[in-house]
C-alpha cells in the first residue's frame, strides 16, 4: 500500500503500531486503547520471575493492568499466552476508573524449553509482549573472592591460618565430583572434592595452613573450582577467584630458659647432670637448633655440643650432659656457658638472649697459708739455704688429703719466675685443722749481687690440684734482701726471742742476761744475725744459771731464771711472752695488825680464789677491769670489796683486817628444771621463815654458826626441796638449786641444766722457763628438759609420746692466766687464778641420737639430727610419737640423748666446737633420764671444789676427761647423768 492511499477505519478497529529497536529481540507495542473500555496493558509493566529461567523451574509472570476510560470496569479477564499457546488465564473483578490491577500466573518451565520464547497477554482484544531465555537444567559453579576469608586477619610469616571457602551451585541441578583447588604464587596447597553440591546451595571449605616462615608483605590465595572443566555447568567464567592478604615477617626468638647443675655444692671428682633448657618464644617452630656448653674462661673450644632437633613454638625442650668435675677447677664461681644457636644462623628477633651463666660452686675446702713459728724473713745470703715456717689450716668443710706445699724464690727483675726450692706434702688435713710445716730450700745462687731484692715465699696447692673456693689465701710472699754474707757467730750462743701475747715478736725490748757478776744487754731486732723480736748473745759460759731480765715500756718486766747447757739444744731459745697485766697484792691482818694466814680471796663470778700464806700476803696478775673481791676465814666477819678498779700495768696494794664473827654466808639461787629463776620461794632454817628469793631467784643469807641446821625450800607447785649442812663462822656457801613439778598419773617431766668448761688455747705461752698458761675457759651452759607421756598398767606402761627440748643459753666467758711466781717489787706471792670476761657468746646444742632403753635393751631410737640453733630463741623442740610403746616401770627405764656443745655460729655451719679441748672430749655428752626416779635434789660443789679442779687441769690437762664433772648440774647422776664422750663412742661425728 502507497503512502497516498486511504484506508476507511471501521470504529471497532483497533490499531497496533510496532516498532522493531536493533539492539533487542523484544517487540514494544504501543496501545491505542478502546474508547468504550480504557484497557491498557504497558510493556514495562509486564514482569517476568526469577530473572533466570531454567527448566524445570516455576516462572512467575505478572502484568499490570490500567484502566484509562472514564467509568469502572468488570470482569476483565487477562489470557496468558507463551509462543502463542494459552497457558491460562486470570479474571480481575473490576478496575476503577484510573485505576490499576494485577494479574499473575504461576508456570513450571517443562524441559526441552531451552532458548528464547515470547509470553503474550491479551485483554479485550488489546495484546502486548514480552520476550524471555530459559537456560539449559545444568548446574553453575562459582566462587567470588568475597566468599573467601581468613583467620586471624594478621598474621606472620609460620602463623598457622584458617581459610574459609565458599563454593556456589547456582544451577537447577546438583554438581557431581567437584573439585576445588587453593594455590599460593601458583603452587596447590590443598585440594577439595565435594561428591555432591546441591542446586542453588553452598559448600564451605575450612582449611588450617602453616604459612612458610619466608613468607612475608603480599600473600595471594587463588581458589579454583572445577578446574578442569569437568562438570558441565551453564557459565564457566565464575569458577576462580583470588584475594589478597598482608603476610607479616615471620617472629624467631630462642631463649635459654634454664641452665643448671643438678647437685647443689658437690664435690670434686662427682657426677653432676647439666641441664639446659630452651623456650621458643617465636611464632614458629625452628629446627636444627645447636648449642655449646663452654667451662671456664675457655670460650672457643667447647666441652659439651648437642642439637634440638626441633623446638616448638611458645614450647621448651630440654637436653643433658652427665659430667665429672674436675679436680683442678676453683671451688668457687667456675663458669660456666651455654649457647644456641653459636653461629646466629637462624634470624631472630632477638639475639641477645642466647646465652645464659651458671656459677658453680663446690663443697670444698679453703686452705689458708699463712706464716708459722717465727718471724717472717727480710734478708738471705748467698750460698744459703733459706728456709721458712708455714701454718697450713684447713677450714670446717671436709677433710683435705696431702695437699703440696712449695718453698720458691723469684730472681731479681723478674718476679713471675718461680724457682722451686723445696716441696712438701701436708698429710691429712683434718676440718678445723691447722698444721705447721718447715721449708728448707736448696741454695740461692752466689751470683745474686749483694743488695738485690728477691721473692721468697711458699705457694699451698700450687697446681690446682685442689678445688676451693678462694684461692689468694694460698701464697705467701716476702721482699727479701740478699746482704754480705757476716762472719760466723761466736758461739755457744744464747737466743733469746720476745714476743707479744699474739704471738708477734718485739723489737725494742731491752734483754739482760746476767751470771755472776757479769752482765750484757741487748735490744730485740732485727740484726746480720737476729731476726724481729730476737736478741743473740755469743760466747756463752756452758751449764750455768743465767738470769734474764726483759723490760720494755708498756710490757710488765719479766724474769727468768734458766739454765743453759752448749749440749742441748733445747736451752737455746728461750722466749718470753710480754703482757700487759696489772698486779694486785696485799696483806691481811686481825685487828691488832697480826698477819693472817689462810684467809680465802675470791675474785666474784670468775671461779678465781686464792689464799693468804704465813705472811697473811696474797696477789693476782688480772687482765685489769672492775673486779669485785671477798676475804673469808672461818671464825671472822667476811670482808668485800666492792667494783675496785684495777687498771692494766699497774700494782694496786689492797690491805684488809678482818674482825672476829660467828655467821657464815649462805647464798644461791633456785632456778626450774629449765634454769629459769624461781621467785618467792620460801626460805626455811630448822622450819623458820628466814626470807625467800628474788626475781631472779637469787638469795643470800648470813646464818648463826652451827651443826646440822636443816634448810628448806617450798614453792606452791613445785615438789619441796629439803637438805642439812653445817655452817662454821665466816664461812662462804654457795647452792645452786632445782625445784620440779610433781609429776602427774600419765605424764612426767624433768629437766636439767648442765656446763661444758671449752678452752680455747691450751698451750703452755712457755714451756721452756715458766710454768705459765694463756687460756680462755668457756662455760657453755645449756638446758635439756624431757617429757614422756604414758598409760599405765600394773608394772607395765606404754608410752605415747616423747617431748624434748634443747636451749641454749650465754656463756659465762673467763680468762685463765696461770700460775707461777712474781718477781717483781720484792713481793714472792703465790698467783693462782686470774679472770676477765667476755660477751655475746651463746651455747649451741646439737642433737644427735635419742634413744629409749627398757630391760637393758634399745627399744626405740631416732637419729635425725637437729639443733637449738635452728630456731630464733636457740631453743629447739622435737615430739616424737611413740605409738604405746610397751616398756617396764623400774630402774632399766632411761631416756638417752646424744648431744654435741658448741659455741653458736650460724646455723648450717659448724660452730668453734670446744677448741683445744675437743682432744680432752669435753663437747660430747650423753646425758641419761631415770623417768621413774623421785624428784630429790643434790646441791652441786663449793667454790674451792671449782678452783682445785681448774688447778688440776692447768698442772695436767690429761687428767680433764678422768676427773670433769658438770659442776654447776644439779640432780647429777639422780634422776639425770651426763657423760663426757670421746669421738669413738659418739654418734653421728
Amino acid at each position: 500500500m502507497k503512502k497516498s492511499d486511504k484506508f476507511f477505519i471501521p470504529a471497532s478497529f483497533v490499531f497496533v503500531l510496532s516498532l522493531a529497536y536493533p539492539a533487542h529481540s523484544q517487540k514494544i507495542n504501543q496501545i491505542i486503547p478502546d474508547k468504550k473500555s480504557g484497557i491498557v496493558i504497558r510493556q514495562e509493566n509486564i514482569f517476568i520471575t526469577p530473572e533466570k529461567l531454567k527448566e524445570g523451574v516455576t516462572a512467575n509472570f505478572k502484568a499490570k493492568v490500567e484502566n484509562c476510560g472514564e467509568e469502572k470496569i468488570s470482569n476483565v479477564v487477562v489470557e496468558f499466552y507463551v509462543d502463542d499457546k494459552k497457558i491460562g488465564e486470570k479474571t480481575i473483578s473490576s478496575i476503577s476508573k484510573g485505576g490499576t490491577s494485577n494479574a499473575s500466573i504461576s508456570y513450571k518451565i517443562p524441559s526441552g524449553m531451552a532458548g528464547e520464547h515470547v509470553l503474550e497477554l491479551k485483554v479485550k482484544g488489546i495484546r502486548e509482549s514480552k520476550k524471555f531465555f530459559v537456560f539449559s537444567n545444568l548446574p553453575d559453579l562459582s566462587v567470588l573472592p568475597d566468599y573467601i576469608t581468613v583467620t586471624p586477619e594478621k598474621f606472620k610469616g609460620g602463623d598457622k591460618v584458617r581459610f574459609y571457602v565458599k563454593v556456589r551451585n547456582e544451577g537447577v541441578t546438583a554438581a557431581k565430583n567437584v573439585k576445588v583447588d587453593f594455590l599460593i604464587n601458583k603452587e596447590v596447597i590443598f585440594t577439595r572434592i565435594f561428591p555432591s553440591i546441591s542446586p542453588n546451595s553452598f559448600s564451605y571449605i575450612s582449611y588450617y595452613y602453616t604459612v612458610p616462615v619466608t613468607m612475608q608483605s603480599k600473600m595471594f590465595l587463588l581458589v579454583k573450582v572445577d578446574p578442569e572443566n569437568s562438570v558441565a555447568e551453564l557459565e564457566e567464567k565464575n569458577n576462580a577467584a583470588e584475594k589478597l592478604f598482608m603476610c607479616d615477617q615471620a617472629e624467631m626468638d630462642l631463649v635459654i630458659d634454664s641452665f643448671s647443675v643438678n647437685q647443689n655444692n658437690p664435690k670434686a671428682g662427682q657426677y653432676v647432670t647439666i641441664s639446659v633448657k630452651v623456650r621458643n618464644n617465636g611464632n614458629t617452630d625452628v629446627y636444627n637448633v645447636p648449642l655449646n656448653i663452654y667451662m671456664g674462661e675457655n670460650n672457643v673450644n667447647p666441652v659439651f655440643t648437642g642439637e634440638f632437633g626441633i623446638v616448638r613454638k611458645n614450647a621448651i625442650s630440654s637436653k643433658s650432659f652427665s659430667w665429672r668435675i674436675p679436680n683442678n677447677i676453683p671451688g668457687k664461681n667456675y663458669p660456666l656457658k651455654a649457647v644456641i644457636d653459636p653461629g646466629n644462623l637462624i634470624h631472630e628477633t632477638n639475639e641477645l638472649n642466647n646465652i645464659k651463666m651458671f656459677y658453680l660452686n663446690l663443697t670444698a675446702p679453703d686452705l689458708s697459708l699463712s706464716l708459722g713459728q717465727g718471724a717472717a724473713p727480710t734478708f738471705c745470703y748467698p750460698n744459703t739455704n733459706p728456709g721458712l715456717n708455714v701454718r697450713i689450716c684447713n677450714d670446717n668443710v671436709m677433710v683435705v688429703d696431702d695437699a703440696k706445699v712449695i718453698l720458691f724464690y723469684s730472681p731479681p727483675g723478674n718476679s713471675e719466675q718461680i724457682i722451686k726450692l723445696d716441696e712438701k706434702r701436708t698429710g691429712r688435713l683434718n676440718k678445723n685443722f691447722c698444721k705447721q710445716i718447715s721449708l728448707f730450700g736448696s741454695t740461692i745462687p752466689g751470683t745474686i749481687p749483694v743488695g738485690s731484692i728477691v721473692k721468697l715465699g711458699a705457694i699451698l696447692d700450687p697446681d690446682g690440684e685442689i678445688p676451693e673456693p678462694v684461692e689468694e689465701n694460698n701464697r705467701l710472699i716476702y721482699n727479701i734482701q740478699v746482704k754480705e754474707k757476716p762472719k760466723p757467730l761466736a758461739c755457744p750462743c744464747l737466743v733469746v726471742s720476745v714476743v707479744d701475747e699474739d704471738n708477734q715478736p718485739i723489737n725494742g725490748a731491752l734483754v739482760t742476761v746476767a751470771y755472776g757478776n757479769q752482765s750484757e744487754s741487748k735490744t730485740t731486732g732485727p740484726d746480720r744475725y737476729a731476726r724481729n723480736g730476737e736478741a743473740i748473745f755469743e760466747n756463752r759460759t756452758t751449764n750455768v744459771d743465767y738470769k734474764i731480765t726483759v723490760s720494755k715500756s708498756g710490757y710488765r718486766t719479766q724474769v727468768l731464771t734458766v739454765h743453759y747447757d752448749s749440749s742441748n739444744p733445747d736451752t737455746y731459745y728461750p722466749m718470753f711472752v710480754m703482757d700487759k697485766k696489772a698486779l694486785l697484792t696485799g696483806k691481811v691482818t686481825n685487828n691488832q695488825g697480826t698477819a693472817i694466814s689462810g684467809v680465802r680471796i675470791r675474785v666474784e663470778g670468775t671461779g678465781l680464789e686464792t689464799t693468804t700464806d704465813a705472811e697473811g700476803k696474797y696477789g693476782f696478775l688480772l687482765n685489769g677491769g672492775t673486779y669485785t673481791l671477798h676475804f673469808s676465814k672461818i671464825g671472822y666477819n667476811r670482808s668485800v670489796e666492792a667494783n675496785r678498779n684495777v687498771a692494766p700495768l699497774s700494782t694496786v696494794v689492797m690491805d684488809k683486817v678482818l674482825t672476829p664473827g660467828n655467821v657464815g654466808y649462805w647464798e644461791g639461787r633456785v632456778t626450774d628444771d629449765e634454769g629459769n629463776g624461781l621467785s618467792n620461794v620460801d626460805i626455811l632454817k630448822n622450819d623458820s621463815l628466814i626470807g625467800t628469793s628474788s626475781a631472779n631467784g637469787s638469795f643470800a643469807f648470813q646464818i648463826p654458826a652451827g651443826m646440822n641446821i636443816k634448810f628448806t625450800f617450798k614453792k606452791q607447785g613445785y615438789v619441796t626441796t629439803e637438805f642439812r649442812e653445817n655452817i662454821d663462822p665466816g664461812d662462804e656457801y654457795y647452792h645452786e638449786l632445782v625445784m620440779y613439778k610433781p609429776s602427774t598419773e600419765n605424764h612426767v617431766e624433768r629437766g636439767a641444766t648442765f656446763v661444758s668448761w671449752h678452752q680455747h688455747e691450751g698451750t703452755p705461752s712457755n714451756a721452756f722457763f715458766i710454768p705459765e698458761y694463756n687460756v680462755d675457759v668457756w662455760w657453755g651452759i645449756g638446758n635439756v628438759k624431757m617429757g614422756l607421756d604414758f598409760t599405765k598398767s600394773g608394772d607395765r606402761i606404754n608410752l605415747n609420746k616423747l617431748t624434748i627440748n634443747v636451749k641454749g643459753m650465754e656463756w659465762e666467758c673467763h680468762r685463765v692466766e696461770g700460775e707461777g711466781e712474781i718477781e717483781t717489787s720484792a713481793i714472792d706471792v703465790p698467783i693462782k687464778i686470774s679472770a676477765g670476761g667476755c660477751t655475746d657468746k651463746l651455747t649451741q646444742v646439737d642433737v644427735y641420737k635419742v634413744a629409749i632403753e627398757s630391760g637393758g635393751q634399745e627399744v626405740w631410737q631416732s637419729s635425725g639430727f637437729w639443733s637449738s640453733a635452728s630456731q630464733p630463741q636457740n631453743s629447739n623442740t622435737r615430739t616424737f610419737p611413740l605409738n604405746n610403746l610397751p616398756v617396764t616401770w623400774d630402774n632399766s627405764l632411761k631416756v638417752k640423748l646424744w648431744i654435741r656443745v658448741q659455741k653458736k655460729s650460724a646455723y648450717g655451719t659448724d660452730g668453734e666446737g670446744s677448741g683445744a679441748l675437743a682432744g680432752y672430749n669435753m663437747d660430747r655428752k650423753l646425758i641419761t633420764w631415770y623417768p621413774q626416779k623421785p624428784p630429790t635434789t643434790k646441791i652441786s660443789t663449793s667454790w674451792s671444789q671449782i678452783s682445785g679442779y681448774f688447778i688440776g687441769i692447768l698442772d695436767n690437762p690429761l687428767n680433764a676427761i678422768s676427773e670433769f664433772t658438770d659442776l654447776f648440774t644439779v640432780e647429777q647422776f639422780e634422776q639425770y647423768a651426763i657423760q663426757d664422750l670421746t669421738p669413738q663412742n659418739f654418734p653421728g661425728i
